[in-house]
């Protein structure tokens, strides 16, 4: 390849040194953030936005192969994709890498599922792509800036997604390096998704669903042979600060194993200031009887989150700050059921404030602090360095709660096969199971 550029092949790199050296344990925990991806996707299907999303479908006729999730029809691969990246994304409970400032399950996963299947890929095929395509998503994160990119108005997911999407899809395709390179290549063409300020509507998980497409459709061309250009993104996102690359991480520690998985349904701004009402309420402080509550959030991710008091719909409701503080004093903050059903909760008035003094902790941590002024004229006040990260066992719990079924059934058979999917003779029957579990938690 001629023009190699610097950021992409360091990136394809990297990956493929991930991949060849992922003992047992990352390749174990490549499967638990599989399982956790797919339960985000079962509960997304049923979003009230999927709704929408699947009439969209309906109206650009656009049928093909590739059945989705929740839909009576089959799709493009295109179309399949780009629909169950968005419902994967829809409640923001997906994992994150906080320094990258991306959340690389909702355009990995669902391109390398459909590949996988598509090619007739092993379930260790599938857990090579994945590992790999998280890699690459997080890489250019840090590199280009991460959790910086939010005040220039991009969100880092859609702008940089499509390079993981199309990595891991390449991998299946069975490109080899330079058609791995390729495709982040042709990828990176595809660059984009600006971020809104007070309104992200359905726009916003488009955005996610139409970079994980184009990273899988960019595999394809690859693979046709097509080319771009290697340097595209040596000099950073067109009409960024300018600043210069970062340099690459040292070692080769799979990024995967950096990124947490979250424990409440919302924009992951307001995390930290929920784990910070969690001691608050331990400690016997009425958030309740309050008469205001001041949540903090770092400066740059305040353009992320909102103190809408009654949102649009429930999209808006994950961005804000009023129905976190709400979903707290109900008791349901890990419950995606209340986020969609909230349009005016009970809370005393909240204050959304972008804190200076919390953007030192950035990226690596996404600090908050609430502070609430309480009843007697008196305040209470708890900063959090950044939201705990759930165990494997409260992992599962989240799994099972998002799919809403018990065992036996297909929900069982999905968290066995993601227990196991080294093992796994088709990627496939992953899929299989998938759709079964979908339908199991629709009837429920």
């Amino acid at each position: 390849m001629t023009g190699e550029g610097t950021l992409v092949p360091a990136l394809v790199a990297r990956a493929d040194e991930v991949v060849a050296g992922a003992g047992a344990e990352v390749r174990a925990r490549t499967g638990t953030h599989l399982l956790d991806a797919l339960g985000c996707l079962v509960v997304g299907a049923g979003h009230p936005s999927a709704r929408l999303l699947r009439r969209f479908a309906d109206l650009t006729g656009e049928a093909g192969p590739v059945p989705v999730l929740g839909d009576a029809g089959p799709r493009s691969l295109r179309m399949a994709v780009l629909l169950e990246s968005a419902y994967l994304h829809l409640d923001e409970f997906d994992a994150i890498h906080s320094a990258g400032a991306v959340v690389p399950p909702a355009v990995v996963v669902p391109a390398a599922l459909a590949v996988a299947a598509r090619c007739g890929s092993s379930g260790r095929d599938l857990v090579d792509a994945v590992l790999g395509g998280y890699d690459v998503v997080v890489e250019a994160g840090l590199r280009l800036g991460g959790p910086a990119l939010y005040p220039e108005r991009w969100w880092p997911t859609a702008a940089l997604g499509a390079l993981g999407a199309a990595w891991a899809s390449a991998r299946l395709l069975g490109l080899d390096e330079e058609g791995r390179r390729r495709a982040v290549v042709l990828a990176a063409h595809a660059a984009g998704g600006p971020i809104g300020s007070d309104a992200l509507g359905e726009g916003h998980y488009l955005e996610g669903g139409r970079a994980a497409s184009c990273g899988v459709e960019a595999a394809y061309q690859a693979a046709a042979g097509l080319r771009g250009d290697p340097g595209l993104l040596d000099a950073g996102l067109p009409g960024s600060s300018g600043r210069p690359l970062g340099p690459p991480s040292p070692g080769t520690a799979p990024h995967l194993l950096a990124c947490s998985f979250k424990r409440y349904p919302f924009a992951r701004p307001l995390h930290a200031a929920l784990a910070a009402l969690d001691q608050l309420a331990a400690e016997g402080v009425s958030v309740a009887s309050a008469r205001r509550v001041e949540v903090h959030v770092p400066a740059p991710l305040r353009r992320f989150v909102t103190a809408a008091r009654a949102p649009r719909g429930p999209v808006e409701a994950a961005s804000s700050a009023w129905v976190a503080v709400a979903a707290h004093l109900a008791g349901r903050a890990d419950d995606v059921t209340f986020i969609r059903t909230a349009t005016a909760p009970e809370a005393p008035p909240v204050e959304l404030v972008a804190a200076e003094d919390l953007v030192a902790d950035l990226p690596a941590r996404w600090s908050g602090r609430v502070v609430v002024h309480l009843a007697d004229g008196g305040t209470a006040e708890r900063r959090v360095g950044d939201a705990p990260s759930p165990s494997e066992d409260e992992i599962v719990g989240k799994y099972r709660r998002n799919v809403r079924a018990a065992p036996p059934g297909p929900a069982a058979e999905l968290l066995a096969s993601c227990r196991a999917l080294d093992a796994l003779p088709a990627a496939a029957r992953l899929r299989e199971t998938l759709h079964r579990t979908v339908a199991t938690a629709a009837a429920g």
